[in-house]
């Protein structure tokens, strides 16, 4: 594994890996292998851990995301609010920091940065709905 990285490059990479192997046609091992290869998106303990979750609970996680959509499907969904999505919803579950609202507010700032111009209200949206709704809204302070 890569050193220990900033939690915001190490929720980056994750995205990165996930966004990858979801839809770059590789498999998530091959796409975590790369990662490593390649380094600049190298993953760290937690960005590992971040994108192992989503594997072992992805169909858990999705249906949670689903259930939250209102008026959209998985397909119509931007890949780069899905993969955000996924990555946070993975780290907000079974992380291990516990710190939902700040797993939100950097979900938020990637989605800024790699997404569409208002795909970031959507996710904070989704986000905070889930959050809320899943009990979790008392943990969101910092």
């Amino acid at each position: 594994m890569a050193q220990k990285l900033q939690r915001r490059q190490s929720r980056e990479n994750a995205f990165l890996v996930l966004f990858s192997s979801a839809f770059g046609g590789e498999n998530l091992q091959e796409s975590i292998a790369l990662s490593r290869e390649v380094d600049e998106y190298a993953l760290d303990d937690f960005g590992e851990k971040t994108v192992l979750d989503y594997q072992v609970h992805a169909k858990e996680i999705d249906a949670l995301i689903g259930e939250r959509l209102q008026g959209w499907t998985f397909g119509r969904l931007p890949k780069v609010s899905l993969a955000l999505l996924r990555v946070a919803v993975s780290e907000i579950l079974y992380g291990e920091e516990k710190l939902p609202s700040v797993t939100i507010n950097e979900v938020v700032e990637l989605a800024k940065k790699y997404g569409d111009e208002n795909d970031y209200q959507f996710i904070n949206g989704l986000l905070g709905k889930l959050v809320k709704d899943l009990g979790l809204a008392q943990q969101t302070q910092c």
